[in-house]
């Protein structure tokens, strides 16, 4: 137990070291921000090491030159420390505080998550083997890109967005940790500065610590509604018969249509190191900076500044690193930051022609380092996506509101008391001077301060923001979008306010919603009559955020959870219209089972955070004025969601850690394993342990080849040696063909089978193979060819062998 603890805080140490030697990097780039980058000084200190590492090892990829890469991060803190000295030392005394919880929060999540993983540690099913082996690679790999453990052979790098996994083979490289236990050391690492970054992201939005808690509750803690459905399908056997797998497969409708619906629980509670899951706190850093550009107060984006060119090409950097983390992401969140960029410009009352000269050099900047600065990656690249098609399938709005219902409960109420809100304020102006004023109160604690003030005299809160003051009457509806206040004018007296664009714009979005609906449910003539409802209302929704968004006058943390709602909607519609084209476009059932997959993850993300926030402006700034009743009602039921949606936390938990042991080493479950339940994999556990205290280097190993999201490859999952060929459909889906994977499967076969000598050694050198692999798995793939397999005894000497018949042959030179 002592061990596993100990490699918990080796790891968390040095997670410390990184971010407290990036934290004046952090301040200078968001000294703007009000935890002035503190939260996110983890997650950025991993970004630089990555990012440079990965640049540095095109020469040289060791400790050495990961450490030299710390040096200079170090050199660059340095050099912002002494010149914002004054500044950062009262930042860190005035925000004792602050330092104090976001680093007990982060010990608290680390060994909570870390605990879990000691009674789930197995490395075993889905893709754990690949993202293991990926991994391990990277550990053993002495330049960039990173070799292939699953296709051996000159030239054979990675064709993956790996950038994850170098950021977490740097960190294996450091500890030293073995790498069965720090595959779930780096699992709980990135499970922690997830949690970190969405408690920066909701401190900086709303500056309340207990709003970021429950926005980590959203995003890492809660399912969806699923765990309520089994709750009374199961009735007295809910623990026990819970099926916490099916709880991301909600659309699975039989030969029509079969999805991913996955969520940030469920993947840390699976426990593969996937690239949509590595991409979490980096995701949330993106859109760190993209609030910082909607909240900017400075007339220009761009100038000459090294203050200002430095946070656009940070920016920019950050964007392409989700290129590389997981390429799905860089899209959707450039397309928030472009947003929050065209929103700040759109507050502003200056000349059009100002914000595009402005906006387009920005955000030139940005796409421009987005891309140049990852081309090392793109031009190397190769994956399956063929293009954009059209889908002929429908999602049931049940089936949309079991996924994320529990989020779109308070944001639908925060749309609706913000129309609220504008509607009041309307009132209030054409009421005269003679009208009732409300207090004010402060958004942290609640308390009533007096007007003029700018700092509340109960917990100091900083007074920002034109709609800070709140009930309405301080929102300047004459600066405000006329067409969009006419909007509101019409909902307050439809008969004596009438204004043709309202009307026009009105019918259309209604008359396209309908268009859409009936498209979806008729054209397409889904076979099990399902209904296009949920690509109407979602078109419905869009409309409804946009109006909020033009108003121009919206507050600012406001309008840029707007563009979140906006973008999640968005993006979830699209996925009833459109798909990716990919490698599973022959089955039609499967056709869009990735691009709900990877959007549907965005959302959630997206929507997480977007509900804690409503859940906040809400609970202060509407429900202040309501009822007691009114206010009861909100509470009960936004808990009540919140309980629905741990049921899955709970259920999930228990099955996952039911009647194993406790420890940390992700391939301890080899020893008492058997494969397909006949053949014992101990043996492969004592030789994949000699291998890896003997074997130096990354020579190639042959194992024999079996199929995806099996046991096959396991020798080179676990000791990071390329192999000839690994799972063959994997590689087909990474390289966009199935040649090179098909001809190696079959050459595997013929050098463990044929009794040619000459045509073994032949087929040996071409894939340069130093070692061959007998255990368990091979001699029973291969059995009946015993002569095939005995030849090896005269091509090369024995240099491993156990009381499990496992044996690792050398070849002669």
């Amino acid at each position: 137990m002592a061990v596993y603890f100990g490699c918990l805080l080796n790891w968390w140490v040095l997670s410390l070291i990184i971010g407290l030697v990036a934290f004046p990097l952090s301040y200078f780039l968001f000294k703007k921000s009000y935890d002035k980058g503190y939260m996110f000084s983890k997650i950025i200190g991993l970004f630089i090491v990555g990012y440079l590492s990965w640049l540095i090892g095109f020469i040289n990829f060791s400790w050495i030159s990961i450490t030299f890469v710390i040096l200079l991060m170090a050199a660059g803190s340095t050099w912002v420390f002494i010149n914002n000295k004054k500044e950062i030392l009262e930042f860190m005394s005035e925000k004792f505080a602050l330092i104090l919880i976001t680093e007990l929060f982060y010990l608290f999540i680390f060994l909570l998550y870390g605990f879990f993983k000691m009674y789930h540690p197995d490395i075993l099913g889905q893709e754990k083997f690949m993202d293991f082996a990926f991994m391990n690679a990277v550990g053993k790999s002495d330049s960039m890109p990173p070799y292939d453990p699953w296709m051996a052979g000159k030239g054979m790098t990675i064709s993956y967005y790996y950038f994850g996994y170098v950021m977490m083979g740097i960190i294996l490289k450091l500890t030293a940790i073995p790498n069965g236990m720090a595959y779930n050391v780096a699992l709980t690492y990135l499970y922690a500065i997830s949690a970190l970054g969405v408690l920066g992201l909701l401190y900086n939005l709303t500056k309340n610590y207990v709003m970021g808690f429950i926005a980590f509750a959203f995003l890492l803690v809660l399912g969806n509604l699923d765990g309520l459905r089994q709750l009374f399908h199961n009735k007295g056997a809910f623990m026990d018969n819970f099926n916490w797998w099916n709880s991301t497969r909600i659309m699975d409708y039989e030969n029509y249509d079969y999805t991913i619906t996955e969520f940030p629980f469920f993947s840390f509670l699976l426990g593969d190191m996937h690239p949509h899951q590595m991409a979490i706190p980096f995701v949330l850093l993106a859109l760190n900076n993209a609030l910082t550009y909607i909240k900017y107060e400075a007339k220009m984006l761009f100038e000459a500044t090294v203050e200002k060119l430095s946070f656009l090409i940070f920016t920019g950097l950050v964007l392409g690193g989700l290129w590389f983390l997981n390429s799905w992401d860089f899209p959707t969140y450039f397309f928030v930051t472009a947003l929050c960029v065209l929103s700040y410009k759109y507050g502003r009352d200056e000349k059009l022609e100002t914000h595009y000269k402005d906006m387009g050099i920005a955000l030139g900047i940005i796409f421009g380092t987005a891309i140049i600065a990852y081309l090392p990656f793109t031009l190397g690249f190769k994956n399956q996506v063929r293009g954009i098609g059209l889908v002929t399938v429908n999602t049931k709005v049940t089936d949309y509101l079991v996924i994320f219902g529990a989020m779109l409960f308070p944001i639908a109420v925060f749309l609706v008391t913000r129309t609220l809100n504008w509607v009041y304020a309307i009132k209030l102006q054409g009421a005269g001077s003679k009208a009732k004023k409300r207090d004010l109160y402060c958004p942290r604690c609640s308390s009533v301060f007096r007007e003029g003030k700018t700092i509340c005299g109960q917990c100091g809160y900083m007074i920002s923001g034109d709609e800070l003051h709140l009930g309405g009457m301080e929102i300047p509806v004459k600066k405000s979008n006329e067409t969009v206040m006419s909007f509101f004018k019409t909902l307050i007296d439809p008969a004596g306010h009438k204004d043709n664009k309202v009307y026009l714009y009105s019918i259309i979005t209604v008359v396209l919603a309908i268009v859409i609906t009936v498209y979806k449910t008729i054209i397409d003539k889904p076979s099990l009559g399902f209904t296009g409802m949920t690509s109407g209302l979602l078109f419905l929704g869009l409309g409804i955020v946009l109006l909020l968004a033009f108003t121009k006058t919206e507050m600012k943390e406001n309008q840029f959870v707007l563009i979140l709602i906006f973008t999640a909607l968005f993006a979830t519609w699209g996925t009833e219209i459109f798909r990716v084209v990919d490698g599973f476009n022959d089955n039609v059932k499967l056709r869009r089972m990735n691009t709900v997959f990877k959007f549907y993850y965005q959302a959630w993300i997206m929507l997480s955070i977007a509900a804690a926030y409503a859940f906040f402006w809400v609970t202060h700034f509407y429900m202040k004025f309501k009822p007691l009743a009114l206010k009861l009602s909100w509470y009960i039921i936004f808990g009540l969601l919140m309980v629905s949606g741990f049921l899955y936390t709970i259920g999930g938990t228990y099955i996952r850690t039911k009647g194993t042991y406790m420890t940390l080493d992700g391939g301890d479950f080899f020893r008492g394993f058997s494969y397909d339940g006949r053949l014992s994999a101990n043996g492969d556990y004592q030789a994949m342990d000699w291998i890896k205290k003997n074997i130096k280097g990354h020579p190639v190993i042959l194992e024999a080849c079996g199929g995806s999201y099996t046991e096959y490859a396991r020798i080179s999952s676990f000791t990071g040696l390329p192999t000839v060929i690994g799972w063959p459909w994997h590689e087909t889906q990474w390289r966009g063909s199935g040649d090179e994977a098909g001809r190696r499967e079959a050459d595997v076969k013929e050098m463990y089978e044929t009794v040619d000598l000459n045509r073994a050694a032949e087929l040996l050198k071409k894939y340069n193979v130093k070692y061959v692999y007998m255990g368990a798995l091979e001699k029973d793939k291969y059995a009946a060819s015993q002569a095939g397999l005995q030849k090896f005894n005269q091509m090369a000497d024995i240099v491993y062998a156990n009381k499990a018949d496992t044996v690792i042959y050398k070849i002669r030179d």
